[in-house]
């Protein structure tokens, strides 16, 4: 999405041909989500069919997951309806909100089926990493081939080294490295690491 003016394009959000974009997906100006990369937010049924405004998408995201108001919003009040199929989510589901100047690359998967997934400003998605129904701060890395499990949060200008599997609920502190299958703190970042988190991220804005 983006605006022209002037014969420039402004605020552009680049997206590969082959990057795929399933239901309340939501990008901030100048993000990049890069080839075969899936961001699937398609199990909250009011979410994707009904939000009209900024102001409802706020009061639906603020609602607690699988709460009796997500529930109503949902259809699922009524048992009769075959709303309460696990492939609807309804209740459950959440979206996925990217934040300004974030990258998401090559064949990452993002999904939403346990909550939300956000993803702040500024943020480098390494290739092939998977984030679900996570939170994740600004000026972050998530290293290539990390897994972000449900209900997980990683602080502002911290790094997930590739390959680490982070547990459901676990919560990585700002500006903390950790690593390993379970992932585990590793070490604080130094001042000089974290300035470079978000001049990285910057670099893929030129690439987009």
């Amino acid at each position: 999405h983006g605006l022209v003016e002037h014969g420039q394009a402004q605020d552009v959000a680049f997206l590969a041909p082959c990057a795929t974009l399933i239901g309340n997906v939501q990008l901030a100006p100048n993000t990049s989500i890069f080839y075969k990369a899936i961001l699937k937010a398609d199990v909250a049924a009011y979410g994707v069919n009904t939000i009209n405004s900024a102001e409802e998408e706020e009061r639906w995201k603020s609602l607690p997951v699988g709460g009796h108001e997500r529930k109503r919003d949902a259809g699922m009040l009524d048992a009769g309806n075959g709303i309460n199929h696990p492939t609807i989510g309804g209740a459950n589901g959440g979206g996925i909100y990217v934040g300004e100047g974030t990258n998401i690359q090559d064949a990452c998967m993002v999904t939403s089926y346990e909550g939300h997934s956000t993803i702040g400003k500024y943020v480098t998605v390494g290739h092939g990493a998977h984030i679900h129904s996570a939170t994740v701060g600004d000026e972050s890395l998530i290293g290539m081939g990390a897994v972000l499990k449900p209900g997980c949060v990683v602080g502002s200008q911290s790094f997930i080294a590739a390959g680490a599997v982070v547990d459901r609920g676990c919560v990585v502190n700002s500006g903390e490295i950790w690593g390993g299958n379970p992932a585990k703190k590793l070490r604080q970042l130094t001042a000089e690491e974290k300035a470079k988190l978000r001049v990285q991220a910057e670099k893929y804005i030129s690439v987009g």
